[in-house]
């Protein structure tokens, strides 16, 4: 059992994963299933009030992963484990709370190590 926004992640990291090998792409060559490719996806807030709060939260694509029941099965993973965690949460705070009082030169680095 998997979400749709599962599916679109794996059909994203599916087609970067073909557009690698086809230009023979050195990191996937020698890291395979553990080459890093970060991605934002929407995490959600739901609220009784009139809108929901939301944030961008990054995760790995499962570039380099072979076979489609792997690559669903990590990305289930990952997406469940991002929605289990606090991450989401502190992302959210971080960025509405936090940054705005912060210079933004160090906005810019802070995003940067996060992003």
């Amino acid at each position: 059992e998997c979400s749709l926004n599962d599916v679109l992640m794996v059909a994203l990291s599916q087609a970067m994963n073909e557009y690698c090998e086809e230009r023979d792409c050195p990191m996937l060559k020698k890291h395979g299933a553990k080459t890093r490719c970060k991605a934002l996806i929407a995490v959600g807030f739901p609220s009784e009030r009139l809108h929901n709060g939301f944030c961008m939260s990054p995760v790995d694509l499962s570039i380099g992963v072979k076979g489609p029941r792997d690559r669903i099965a990590r990305t289930r993973r990952i997406t469940s484990d991002l929605k289990s965690s606090l991450e989401p949460h502190c992302t959210m705070v971080l960025g509405n709370k936090i940054m705005p009082f912060l210079p933004s030169f160090l906005t810019r680095l802070v995003f940067h190590e996060i992003y």
